[in-house]
């Protein structure tokens, strides 16, 4: 059995109800391209000429070994347990010295260079069958393993996670691609997985990504999780209020509850939403939907 994927990106489905064709989910935004580029721009600089060092060198090889044992076809329940307690140690040792968390951040952007960088070889080879292999979890062909293990080494199983959830399809039986406006959110899956291999460290996600970040991870989890619980997608809701206070947060908790059932509580909040913008016609659709179900 494989370890269990750490990667948080979850498969969306929108739905829509047949009366009035109101959405049940949430219509997924997109961040500005330009802020994706600044962000870019802002991780590179910070990189600068990083080479891995004493206190570095022993998280970037932990986590490479964590990454070959997920993708391993009979893990040792043992051994992956003792290469994610290894992983954490040296993140720990590493945070303890001098520069310790802007250090960790440099090593999460050195690997996420490796990460780009193999994904697109991966993305550059042409064997056939490949394709199937590497988005089903499958062992790939002779011809495609050398490129699959490399990328592995620091993906980890993230091909099937990725295909599962719609940011990697197949460009063809001999290729695949990564799906339009996928690039952003799969850097960002890289870096939340990181962030979730320390978690002797005090809220990582607050420095490993930018507020530009976890504006957009609590936006998937809100707009875009299917695994994601309602207390989960509620907290990240109120972690999003914070961070940006336009959101339609009391249409966005009506439309939560709406999902979960509780229409009383979906209504009441349609109804605030409407109390504070009365021009809000999603709202409006939405509790013009919960009125007729409850009638």
């Amino acid at each position: 059995m494989r370890p269990r994927s750490a990667w948080f990106v979850p498969l969306l489905l929108l739905a829509t109800c047949r009366s009035g064709d109101v959405k049940v989910a949430f219509e997924p935004g997109d961040p500005d391209p330009a802020e994706v580029a600044r962000q870019r721009d802002d991780d590179r600089a910070f990189l600068g000429g990083f080479v891995p060092g004493k206190l570095t060198q022993p998280v970037v090889d932990a986590f490479l070994r964590f990454n070959r044992l997920s993708v391993s076809l009979s893990p040792q329940f043992q051994e992956v347990e003792q290469a994610a307690s290894n992983l954490r140690h040296a993140i720990r040792k590493c945070l303890e010295g001098p520069a310790g968390p802007e250090e960790l951040r440099r090593v999460q952007l050195h690997l996420l260079s490796r990460f780009d960088a193999e994904l697109r070889n991966l993305m550059q080879l042409r064997v056939p069958g490949a394709p199937s292999a590497f988005l089903t979890g499958a062992p790939p062909p002779p011809a495609a393993l050398e490129a699959f293990l490399k990328f592995a080494e620091v993906g980890g199983d993230f091909l099937p996670t990725a295909a599962l959830n719609g940011l990697i399809v197949q460009g063809g039986s001999e290729s695949i691609a990564l799906s339009p406006g996928a690039e952003f959110f799969t850097r960002l899956a890289f870096k939340v997985r990181f962030a979730n291999m320390a978690p002797e460290a005090t809220d990582p996600l607050t420095w490993l990504l930018s507020d530009f970040e976890r504006r957009w991870y609590l936006r998937w989890v809100l707009e875009r999780s299917q695994t994601a619980g309602l207390s989960r997608k509620l907290e990240a809701l109120s972690g999003l209020k914070v961070l940006q206070p336009d959101y339609p947060e009391q249409r966005a908790q009506g439309v939560l509850l709406f999902q979960a059932g509780n229409l009383a509580g979906a209504r009441q909040a349609f109804e605030q939403a409407l109390a504070q913008n009365p021009q809000d016609t999603r709202a409006q659709a939405f509790l013009d939907k919960v009125r007729d179900m409850t009638r």
